[in-house]
């Protein structure tokens, strides 16, 4: 589903900027654009990983002692993924996972 969206949004855009201005500013915003489609598609599958890890300890929040199994291959997949993320959105999702993952820790004492 976020692949079709952004191959919507790249159809749109890829119109909008080519009916206005000349060719090669098109061509310029359109290899930006794709640039851009290809920085989301990566981040969406590595959040994938990111989010599972995540809820395997945003699951378990209530049962503290299965909470801190999972924290610690959590957060080695959270920080592995930090350095791999290339969109600003992506950031900001990866950054709230972390917080709540963060949040429960402390709860639980970890």
């Amino acid at each position: 589903m976020p692949r079709l969206v952004a191959r919507i949004v790249t159809l749109v855009l890829t119109g909008v900027l080519l009916g206005c201005g000349s060719t090669e500013k098109a061509e310029k915003k359109k290899g930006e654009l794709t640039q851009s489609t290809e920085n989301i598609a990566h981040d969406t599958a590595l959040l994938h990983e990111a989010e599972a890890a995540a809820n395997r300890v945003i699951q378990n929040a209530q049962d503290c002692d299965a909470a801190r199994a999972a924290l610690v291959e959590t957060n080695r997949t959270l920080e592995e993924a930090r350095g791999k993320v290339r969109s600003i959105a992506g950031q900001v999702t990866l950054d709230a996972l972390r917080t709540q993952v963060k949040n429960i820790a402390q709860s639980c004492g970890a």
